[in-house]
């Protein structure tokens, strides 16, 4: 399983080319899941996390306690074994997990509910967000096999083009929309996007608007690659 891995994640970073990249020893995103041993470290569970919960009509901020308990998983391991690591949060369980993103503040955050999350070429989602709006286009080609080739994301609000990934080819997958609002209160658009081509895996992005740099929409200020049981 692990050289699967390594060549998994080689080939993703070769073949998905970011229009920027993040500073992953710094601010961290983490989910409640089951993971491959080598996925996450236990040591993660010492950070300070925060916790966007999704209530009724509304996400929140709050303070989170990590725990990461070695358990067995059922995709690697044999009777006795526990290679797997299962990460939870106390009090509640959370819709994702930030460490170390200073411009967080607790309490309630806007959000954008879409209609449409995934992004097909030729799909423009739009988003409006104080008296703002954003679109993300996506755009690609079909190639001799049948398959997507040439795939973008594009973000765009006014005159401000951005690109926001891309990819030589999808394996039964196309980017998606996870979460769209105002997380750091700065009233512009941060997203949480899944940008894997691939269907074994999930490739999480948060692009904040507080890191932006000069003719910038967002900023990618962490990834987080899940694989899928």
């Amino acid at each position: 399983m692990p050289s699967k891995k390594l060549s998994l994640i080689f080939f993703l970073f070769s073949s998905l080319l970011l229009c920027q990249k993040a500073n992953s020893q710094e601010v961290q995103i983490l989910f409640p899941h089951l993971y491959f041993g080598d996925e996450v470290e236990l040591s993660l569970q010492k950070r300070d996390w925060i916790g966007l919960y999704e209530g009724e009509n509304q996400f929140t901020l709050e303070p989170a306690q990590v725990t990461i308990t070695l358990t067995q998983h059922h995709m690697t391991d044999a009777d006795g074994e526990k290679t797997g690591k299962r990460v939870s949060a106390v009090p509640k369980r959370p819709f994702m997990l930030i460490s170390d993103l200073e411009e967080l503040s607790l309490g309630p955050v806007n959000h954008v509910e879409l209609k449409k999350t995934n992004l097909s070429p030729g799909d423009t989602v739009h988003i409006d967000l104080f008296e703002k709006r954003y679109q993300l286009i996506a755009s690609g080609g079909i190639g001799e096999q049948g398959g997507v080739q040439g795939y973008q994301v594009i973000l765009q609000s006014g005159d401000k083009r951005q690109l926001i990934g891309e990819s030589d080819f999808l394996d039964d997958a196309e980017f998606r929309v996870i979460w769209a609002g105002d997380l750091d209160g700065d009233q512009e658009l941060d997203l949480l996007m899944d940008l894997s081509h691939k269907y074994s895996f999930g490739l999480f992005s948060l692009f904040m608007s507080s890191k932006k740099q000069t003719g910038q929409l967002l900023y990618l200020t962490a990834q987080h690659l899940m694989y899928y049981d």
